[in-house]
């Protein structure tokens, strides 16, 4: 039997629970599973993600779209590509008194509302490393939402996550590659760095836990220093060295214009993702 709602806190329906649903949701909600404070349901058609994201956040699998007609905010964690035939199957919803809480990455608030006939509609975009209260999650609001919901939502991310209020839609759609997509690309150059200490002759595991620590005190450094990134850089390069000479190979060969166009492709691609929606 569903409980009954109340003002103070209201109740939660998410309807994909991938690694990115498990990651947010799970570490948001994790003090509900032991106190119950609010109703959360979840829905996969699989099912089984949605028995784990249950167990994790103290909620209810249900095994029918119709069930969140229950709730005060549906929570969209499903794939952009994915949107206009969830559409399609919760016809019986009556979107317009509930609030919309999106991790879609480049759909943005109007073409939510659009859709769905809502009106309070809030997108968020959080980054894997939330899990690890190493987050950071963008948040970005319909004028209708009220300022206690927000701030309710800011509240339950900030001890996981740097969290980044957005006024303007276009520069969260920029910041996402760097939030969202951003672990991966530092994964990609840790596995760069990993894979030429292979070519070396370490192990494995050795040159994976090298990497770490390089990456570990650098950061560190740039955490306590008052001197800026070239600051600190010119620091450790000596004039014709062999620093240098890395460096020096980097700048010949763009990387870091290159890894500003990767940042140019994503959004390109958030963007088509938003055309694609609109089209089918």
């Amino acid at each position: 039997m569903l409980e009954a709602k109340t003002d103070e806190l209201k109740s939660f329906g998410i309807i994909g629970c991938g690694n990115m649903s498990q990651a947010f949701f799970g570490s948001i909600f994790s003090h509900n599973q032991n106190l119950q404070q609010r109703k959360i349901l979840t829905y996969t058609p699989s099912k089984t993600k949605a028995k784990e994201l249950a167990h994790l956040v103290g909620g209810h699998q249900v095994n029918n779209l119709s069930y969140m007609k229950h709730v005060d905010v549906i929570c969209f964690a499903f794939k952009p590509q994915q949107f206009k035939e969830f559409i399609s199957q919760s016809s019986d919803i009556d979107f317009k008194d509930k609030t919309i809480l999106s991790i879609m990455a480049g759909i943005d608030v109007e073409l939510i509302k659009k859709l769905t006939g809502a009106k309070k509609v809030i997108r968020v975009m959080p980054s894997m490393p939330i899990e690890k209260k190493q987050g950071i999650t963008l948040l970005k609001a319909s004028k209708e939402v009220e300022r206690d919901q927000i701030d309710d939502l800011e509240s339950l991310c900030k001890d996981y996550s740097l969290v980044i209020r957005l006024e303007e839609e276009k520069l969260f759609d920029k910041l996402t590659l760097l939030t969202s997509s951003g672990p991966a690309f530092v994964y990609y150059l840790l596995s760069s760095f990993q894979d030429k200490l292979i070519d070396f002759g370490l192990k494995n595991d050795d040159a994976l836990k090298i990497v770490i620590k390089l990456f570990e005190g650098s950061l560190s450094v740039v955490k306590d220093s008052s001197f800026d990134l070239q600051t600190l850089r010119a620091q450790v390069t000596s004039k014709k060295g062999v620093t240098a000479e890395g460096l020096s190979h980097m700048e010949q060969t763009r990387v870091g214009e290159n890894i500003s166009y990767a940042f140019d492709k994503g959004y390109l691609r958030s963007l088509e993702m938003k055309s694609e929606v609109l089209s089918e």
